[in-house]
């Protein structure tokens, strides 16, 4: 008879298949070795997942580790955190103390106790205080992190072979982080490295207690498996040499002598200082290990927390700077994300230096204390209309300019103001009504202003559509059609999200809209994690190639512009069947039914059906005409404008949407 836990698990796994199923057959996807690289060996970095794919899924379940391997590099080594239980057995869970990454807490059968980890006594739930079978009874694990999606109760404790036989990956790296914990406790992770050696290849074991490593160099083919010293926080004390961390750092020659590689936090290579959040001068770590031969491993990539604001939120960019610098690369990261990472590798390098030296002012998410670059706070400064056109003039690689317009009504019946004539006038005057100019977009969510300026002129008329809607109707469809050459919807209109930040499905816009030719743009992206669905894996890339490559999008607006247009220049795109599992589209819907649905609040109603309704308006309303600027700068010859002339107003509103106006990037 099936279990109730047994049969929730067979359905969750047969859920994960099934959302991994477009990527299984393209798992041989690999890294060209055509690159020049500058690691140790001249071959690309690798990418080791840590406990699989456990930026989404629980540390080392099982379904992190397939995720992780179909999503990643061919070669993708899958990383396991070695604990022994009380009959020493190995098994993969992320730290010493259960509770941490298992729901062993909430089970009364299972007591905590008080032991010296490291020094520090510690009060938790311990592997060594319980057999294989004991935990796998009744403990499961759970999403350590908060902060990501809650997707646990069906995930059995792995051992180190269940691992291997689950997910048949390239490279095991076994991480043996409390040696002599398990020593207090009679238990050998020495003899277990000598069982497990005879029955798995191991690729890698790391540890940051030296004299772990040096007790097993004798038991291991260097040819097969490398040994690699793993360093903690520089204050922090190796238990094995009484030294920290930093102390160690100084003689590498050392660490030579019994390992063969290092594994260090990014801060070791990459510093970043602790109150302005900027990155620092990078460190000569790296060339320095490898002039005696180390290669070096940087740890603690992840999408979903704050990063340096040199990188703008953007994974890619922090990736990109330890692995293609023109200085050095690092030999290989440990990701929660490897499909981030193995993305990193294989489609954006060669493509320039990414970071970017500034970013938007607008902290659209303060309450999760994500803040924009504030060293330019003090150097921002507002542009009219007509500065914006001369500097948009300056750059020759930008396609065009997008001018939004809104509240144009009101202004033309309360306050006797002209938009449209104070645009035209300076577009006009910048020369944009001319042929051969960059081409000029004129977006609004009014009806009416749209169709006053396809009265005047021939720019390409865009149709906002703020709200949240589901599908259009045939009437509506035939009216914009009327007035716009495209149309902007917002993110949920096109990949509806429930509460708890889940894609649901697809909806029927962006196909409806290109049955009758209206290319459709999208708004807006951002970087910031918090800002996305769970579906797109805390990576801005992944939202904007699900959007590009399934709802099938023409453009998007971003407040990133340098991480869309990076996006349309990797190597990954085009390459039809060809395409590796990282650059394909995320499954719509398939992260959302391997959520428990016990867990889930009150499903949210649909959104609504765009109707002719919502479109149609009454013509803008009569006006007594002020006289505009005559110079294209804005100013004025002889006497000042009135306060309230046009050219004063036409900033009041492109300067409210500038991020936007400067971040359209068409693709």
């Amino acid at each position: 008879m099936w279990k109730p836990r047994s049969l929730l698990r067979s359905l969750f796994l047969l859920h994960l298949l099934l959302l991994l199923h477009s990527a299984l057959p393209l798992v041989s996807a690999q890294v060209s070795n055509a690159t020049t690289w500058d690691t140790l060996s001249g071959n690309p970095p690798l990418v080791i997942a840590r406990g699989g794919f456990s930026g989404i899924f629980p540390d080392s379940s099982e379904s992190a580790y397939i995720f992780g391997v179909t999503a990643s590099l061919k070669n993708v080594i899958v990383w396991c955190d070695v604990q022994l239980t009380k009959d020493s057995q190995g098994i993969c869970v992320p730290n010493v103390k259960l509770e941490n990454a298992t729901d062993i807490a909430q089970n009364n059968k299972y007591k905590s106790k008080s032991y010296q980890v490291n020094g520090v006594q510690t009060d938790g739930y311990f592997s060594a205080d319980y057999t294989l079978k004991e935990l796998r009874s009744n403990v499961f694990l759970v999403q350590g992190d908060y902060s990501r999606p809650t997707l646990g109760g069906v995930f059995e404790i792995l051992t180190v072979k269940d691992v291997v036989k689950t997910t048949f990956p390239q490279g095991l790296w076994l991480n043996i982080q409390h040696d002599a914990f398990y020593t207090q406790h009679n238990l050998s992770m020495k003899n277990f490295i000598r069982f497990v050696y005879t029955t798995v290849n191991v690729s890698y074991i790391s540890s940051p207690e030296a004299g772990f490593l040096k007790s097993i160099k004798t038991d291991i083919n260097p040819k097969i498996t490398k040994l690699v010293f793993r360093f903690l926080g520089k204050e922090e004390v190796d238990p094995s040499t009484k030294q920290t961390y930093g102390s160690l750092l100084q003689n590498l020659t050392f660490i030579k002598t019994f390992a063969s590689g290092i594994l260090v936090p990014k801060d070791y290579i990459w510093p970043v200082d602790p109150t302005s959040h900027y990155l620092q001068p990078h460190t000569s770590l790296v060339s320095d290990a490898h002039k005696v031969g180390l290669e070096v491993f940087a740890s603690t990539f992840q999408n979903d927390i704050p990063i340096s604001y040199n990188y703008s939120y953007d994974p890619f960019f922090e990736h990109l700077s330890f692995i293609e610098n023109g200085n050095f690369s690092v030999d290989g990261v440990l990701s929660d994300f490897p499909l981030t990472s193995s993305a990193a590798i294989d489609c954006f390098v060669h493509m320039g230096l990414n970071a970017p030296k500034k970013v938007s002012m607008l902290n659209l998410f303060s309450e999760f204390n994500l803040y924009r670059n504030p060293k330019f706070n003090e150097k921002v400064s507002l542009l009219t209309l007509s500065e914006f056109l001369n500097f948009t003039q300056g750059h020759t690689s930008l396609l065009g300019v997008v001018i939004i317009i809104e509240k144009a009504p009101y202004l033309a019946r309360e306050q006797n103001l002209s938009v449209i004539d104070a645009v035209s006038d300076t577009l006009s005057k910048a020369g944009y009504d001319k042929t051969g100019t960059p081409n000029v977009m004129i977006q609004s969510s009014d009806s009416s202003v749209l169709l006053k300026f396809k009265e005047k002129t021939k720019y390409e008329l865009v149709y906002s559509i703020p709200e949240i809607v589901s599908d259009i109707v045939d009437s509506a469809l035939s009216d914009i059609k009327t007035f716009a050459h495209s149309v902007v919807v917002v993110r949920d209109s096109v990949y509806p999200r429930n509460a708890l930040f889940f894609v649901t499905g697809s909806t029927k816009t962006v196909s409806k809209f290109k049955s009758v030719n209206l290319s459709v743009y999208v708004q807006t992206f951002h970087n910031e994690f918090v800002s996305q669905a769970w579906d797109f894996l805390s990576d801005a890339t992944v939202q904007i190639n699900t959007f590009v490559q399934d709802a099938g999008i023409d453009g998007v607006i971003t407040g990133f512009p340098q991480t869309a247009n990076r996006y349309r220049r990797n190597r990954c795109l085009n390459l039809g069947d060809s395409t590796p599992p990282y650059m394909r589209p995320v499954e719509i819907g398939g992260l959302f039914q391997l959520v428990d649905k016990s867990s889930l609040p009150p499903a949210m109603a649909p959104a609504p059906s765009l109707t002719e309704a919502d479109v149609t308006e009454p013509p803008l309303a009569p006006f007594s005409k002020i006289a505009p600027s005559n110079s294209i700068d804005g100013a004025a010859p002889g006497a000042q404008p009135p306060q309230n002339a046009q050219a004063k107003v036409a900033v009041c509103f492109f300067m409210s949407s500038l991020t936007v106006l400067l971040a359209s990037l068409l693709l």
